[in-house]
């Protein structure tokens, strides 16, 4: 369902403040307030909320992200990241739901190191 109505986005940078090296492909929405810097490259459709911030990433083709979303240093694509999520991971995210206020970070700098995980019902999960 993401991808059926992402497909229908109306393309618009109006509002949004994007860094000159930001490169876009394809239909990418934008709301007011966003800010888009550094090396990121945006490939549409792409849906992306107000007030937020993305640098130094990859959003890739059927994403949808939230209001107040920060993205830094990361990649996704084919996800829906709700708002006022933060993302800020080195290990690329695909195929994936990020509900509201949700964090991933890095955790190469922890030890001893290994994945922490919350799991609702009924989910999977492939590390």
């Amino acid at each position: 369902a993401n991808q059926i109505l992402l497909n229908y986005i109306t393309p618009s940078t109006s509002g949004a403040i994007l860094d000159a090296g930001v490169i876009l492909q394809g239909k990418v929405e934008f709301g007011k307030g966003t800010r888009v810097s550094g090396r990121t490259t945006i490939r549409g459709p792409v849906s992306i909320g107000s007030n937020c911030l993305i640098s130094d990433s990859y959003i890739g083709p059927y994403t949808a992200i939230g209001s107040r979303t920060e993205i830094v240093s990361s990649e996704i694509e084919n996800s829906i990241v709700f708002e006022e999520a933060q993302i800020s991971s080195k290990l690329r995210i695909v195929d994936s739901i990020i509900g509201f206020g949700s964090r991933i970070v890095p955790s190469a700098h922890k030890l001893p190191s290994g994945h922490r995980l919350i799991v609702g019902s009924s989910s999977l999960v492939e590390l």
